[in-house]
């Protein structure tokens, strides 16, 4: 399930969901499954509304404390300009790390 509690909750809601989603999707290719699960679908809802999820061993053990924060950031809830500030503050690290490498090479 990648829908963002906003979504579940019938709230309004824009484009920072997809970072909600894309927090799932991380979180599976990281460890292999996802961070919500709950064989009854209310619980499993409830779940995601109150951004119930771990970290448990040993699937996580050898994954980085960054990736375990970003992880973390993309699925906050209530957190809209969390999620779509750590999109721009990602652009921003890509971007210098990019042009570091092209000056890199260039020398």
């Amino acid at each position: 399930m990648f829908a963002a509690p906003e979504v579940l909750k019938n709230e309004p809601y824009d484009k920072s969901v997809d970072m909600w989603s894309l927090g799932v999707i991380l979180y599976i290719l990281l460890c292999g499954f996802p961070p919500f699960y709950h064989e009854n679908t209310q619980q499993l809802y409830k779940q995601i509304k109150k951004g119930e999820f771990d970290f448990p061993d040993p699937y996580w053990k050898e994954i980085s404390s960054e990736a375990k924060n970003l992880v973390t950031c993309l699925l906050t809830v209530n957190a809209k300009k969390v999620r779509v500030g750590l999109l721009n503050k990602q652009r921003l690290e890509t971007s210098s790390r990019v042009r570091r490498s092209l000056t890199d090479r260039s020398l």
